[in-house]
């Protein structure tokens, strides 16, 4: 009979404790990691946590459109490019905003009501996840003013595509129990909420969840990140530089063209600008390029960066989305960070046209089936 050593017996009655050592660490390692994710959760404003003024008492004419208040853009909102003579560079409108019949007028608004209460069912798969990125002009925790960056963000896992639809500000729109607007107006009318379903009912498109933050937040937040790296014309380094001048005076400018790393006051002026090239039409293509220049940026930042990260963003975030499926979410991000990006934009080219009413200025009437069907095809 073979005979155990006494060093093999000693070997094997440690073995137990040095599993069960590691074990405990392990737990120990789990226990901590859940607290500070915990932590860091804690720091989201959730929507139980903060009340949504509303706008009560708005008139309409005889149309359906509301009458809205005069929401003034504070002092560097928006700068207005110059050339070197400091003569203002004008924009190329794409469309041309004319003004219509009144029985033009009422012909629009009431389709635009019917298409939006027709009842028809919301495009939804349990793969795909709908969140809407919203970026206001609050200059003030609790306010609401337009919401002059709409950002449908869309994650399809069965088919590993990360999808960002940019919203128009001026579509024309049916704010549900309200009147017809701007669909950026219906954040400052009814908060985050009534903006949701509005999209809802104009696209029929399942969006429960949205994540909300200020501009003046933004530049915090592409700041921690080290700024980002843009391409820019000398037409928007001038009107970059006028933003930064008034929303951020003492910060840096820019000197010249060409590709540049935009600290987080650069980047929002850049986000902004709409009086340079398609007016609108590509300050939304330039707040994507602000996006994804975002996420690649975080998916090569170090762990401390990422720490930094999500403890300058996540107290400056107002969303609905609970705790939980936050953590959902955190979880999934390694992988979403690499989903190939689509970009898309409603309306797109050819689907809408440019009319002025008398008290809804310079909107866009857009073919709504036509949004419908590329929201279908592009996220889903």
């Amino acid at each position: 009979m073979r005979q155990v050593k006494p060093s093999s017996r000693r070997r094997m009655r440690l073995l137990p404790k040095i599993l069960l050592g590691i074990l405990a660490a392990v737990i120990l390692l789990i226990g901590v990691a859940a607290l500070y994710v915990n932590h860091l959760l804690n720091k989201i404003e959730y929507e139980d946590e903060f009340t949504v003024p509303t706008l009560s008492g708005l008139a309409t004419d005889r149309h359906g459109n509301l009458i809205l208040p005069d929401f003034d853009n504070p002092e560097g909102s928006e700068a207005v490019a110059t050339d070197e003579d400091g003569n203002p560079i004008r924009s190329t409108i794409p469309t041309e905003y004319g003004t219509i019949e009144d029985s033009e007028i009422a012909v629009i608004a009431g389709d635009l009501k019917e298409a939006s209460e027709d009842g028809s069912e919301l495009l939804s798969d349990k793969n795909v996840i709908n969140i809407m990125l919203i970026g206001t002009d609050n200059r003030e925790r609790g306010q609401y003013r337009l919401s002059d960056t709409m950002i449908l963000l869309s994650i399809n896992r069965s088919k590993g595509k990360l999808v960002m639809t940019s919203l128009m500000r001026d579509i024309y729109a049916y704010i549900p129990g309200r009147g017809n607007a701007k669909l950026n107006a219906a954040t400052a009318i009814g908060g985050p909420n009534l903006l949701l379903q509005t999209v809802r009912d104009m696209f029929k498109i399942d969006v429960q969840e949205y994540i909300m933050v200020d501009f003046y937040s933004m530049a915090e937040i592409i700041d921690v990140l080290g700024g980002v790296g843009i391409e820019v014309s000398a037409a928007e380094a001038n009107a970059i530089n006028i933003h930064v001048r008034q929303a951020a005076p003492g910060r840096e400018l820019l000197s010249g063209s060409g590709y540049k790393n935009l600290t987080g006051p650069q980047a929002v002026g850049y986000a902004r600008i709409r009086k340079i090239g398609n007016a609108d039409f590509q300050r939304t293509e330039r707040q994507r390029t602000i996006l994804n220049a975002i996420i690649g940026k975080t998916k090569s930042a170090s762990i401390g960066t990422l720490n930094n990260l999500l403890n300058a963003i996540l107290p400056k975030v107002q969303t609905n989305i609970s705790k939980g499926s936050f953590l959902q979410y955190l979880t999934m991000a390694p992988a979403i960070l690499n989903y190939p990006i689509v970009q898309a934009r409603i309306p797109s080219s050819g689907t809408y046209r440019g009319v002025s009413f008398t008290d809804v200025v310079d909107t866009l009437v857009i073919d709504i089936q036509a949004a419908r069907d590329l929201l279908k095809r592009e996220i889903y």
